[in-house]
């Protein structure tokens, strides 16, 4: 019997088919809690976390691809997360960051769009590396080629992409449930370089739109302070300091 779950989205409810469900399904009751329109995913970070940090690992297969050597990890419950290590040769340091996709997390989070699944940081085999949730059933939108993003969500992720400086959007790291709900995933190459420009012409245009001037009413309500507190451990002062720029000049263009 197919069902239905709720995942709130701001400013959108998106039904999810069981299809949908995140491989941390396992986790009950936090995994529940999690999806309910009613509770924020805020409330359950903790028990998340501590299953990506603690959980016994059974399984830890490499994946092969991306510049850190990525690993599908299963743990003892069944439930399944993606481990990048760090880059320990200086001479690749250009390549992914873990500090950078904990801190796409935790911006994200706080931002409350919801793009970017749980992360943290954790030791696998005397290697530190970042470790995210995995998405089960979901596919990139490289492989669904016929498959577009909805233009709020597109207009979303380019703003959440220019206030990190990722550069390194592509179809390849975009996921995408049957729904039609966005996931981003590899961030590693954000939060690199202090340029600060204008934002692209798209999202100039967007902005002056309701949803928007939506999305900007939510940013402004996030302090510079709080923007310092969730990531001062994971990127330099300077690093900070373009971002808040670009935040200023979002803000500035919805009065």
């Amino acid at each position: 019997m197919k069902f239905l779950l709720l995942l709130f989205i701001a400013p959108q409810v998106y039904a999810l088919t069981c299809q949908d469900y995140f491989l941390f399904s396992h986790l009950n009751p936090q995994i529940n809690h999690w999806i309910k329109l009613d509770l924020n995913i805020k409330s359950n970070e903790k028990d998340i976390i501590s299953t990506l940090k603690q959980e016994k690992i059974i399984k830890n297969i490499a994946l092969n691809k991306g510049s850190t050597g990525a690993r599908l990890i299963t743990f003892s419950d069944k439930s399944q997360a993606i481990f990048k290590g760090k880059v320990p040769n200086k001479l690749f340091e250009h390549f992914a960051n873990i500090n950078s996709e904990v801190a796409a997390y935790r911006l994200d989070r706080l931002l409350e769009f919801n793009f970017v699944p749980v992360t943290t940081t954790r030791t696998i085999d005397d290697q530190n590396g970042s470790i995210q949730v995995f998405i089960q059933n979901a596919q990139t939108l490289t492989k669904n080629t016929s498959q577009e993003i909805p233009l709020i969500q597109k207009r979303k992720l380019e703003l959440f992409d220019y206030l990190i400086f990722n550069e390194d959007r592509g179809r390849g790291n975009i996921l995408q449930l049957t729904s039609g709900k966005i996931i981003a995933i590899d961030h590693g190459l954000s939060f690199r370089k202090t340029e600060v420009s204008y934002p692209p012409e798209a999202l100039l245009s967007f902005l002056k739109e309701s949803s928007g001037k939506f999305l900007i009413t939510k940013l402004k309500k996030v302090s510079n302070h709080q923007i310092k507190n969730e990531l001062k451990d994971l990127v330099s002062s300077e690093i900070i300091e373009s971002i808040l720029k670009r935040k200023s000049i979002l803000e500035s263009l919805v009065p």
